[in-house]
């Protein structure tokens, strides 16, 4: 009895020790809320250039300001203006208050209050957003579009600018006023 009596305080002793300290200091749990972001990187007053086959800088972005969040690729952008020839040496010049560039695809989202004119030029476009395609050279949208010269307004839904050669389609829905 006494053997079963010490072996039974033994087990007991044994299993006080085990529960108390076996469990040591406690760990907070690790959040695994995906929805929580921080800021990775940012810039201010940023340039950004691109270059032909030919080593001729054919593309040039000027970034007022720019944050990239941890896990997003895009970068928010805010007061951008990009410009760059075409093949008969005009400039196409795009401003817009905000935008999105996604390195990896090389493409470029211009949002609110997007403007675009050649430099020199009388003519200029105004719509919500494009999307420049800086691979491509192309900037495309299918939203609605407003074309003003000194002499008329045009409006559309939709416009494809191959950058390249300077060629603009306005794509849907064209309707043009002229002023006399």
């Amino acid at each position: 009895m006494k053997l079963t009596f010490s072996s039974l305080l033994l087990l007991a002793t044994a299993a006080f020790f085990w529960v108390t300290i076996g469990q040591g200091d406690s760990v907070l749990p690790v959040s695994t809320d995906s929805s929580e972001t921080w800021t990775e990187s940012y810039l201010t007053n940023a340039e950004r250039w691109s270059y032909d086959e030919s080593g001729r800088r054919n593309q040039y972005l000027t970034i007022g300001s720019g944050i990239t969040y941890h896990g997003d690729p895009a970068t928010y952008l805010e007061e951008l203006a990009f410009s760059g020839p075409d093949e008969k040496g005009r400039y196409w010049q795009m401003t817009a208050n905000a935008g999105k560039l996604h390195p990896h695809s090389q493409e470029l989202i211009l949002m609110q209050g997007v403007q675009i004119s050649e430099r020199g030029g009388e003519a200029n476009l105004d719509t919500p957003r494009l999307r420049l395609l800086l691979r491509e050279e192309r900037a495309v949208n299918q939203t609605r579009v407003r074309l003003t010269t000194p002499s008329s307004t045009t409006t559309a839904r939709g416009i494809d600018i191959d950058l390249k050669s300077g060629r603009a389609e306005l794509l849907n829905d064209v309707e043009t006023v002229y002023v006399e």
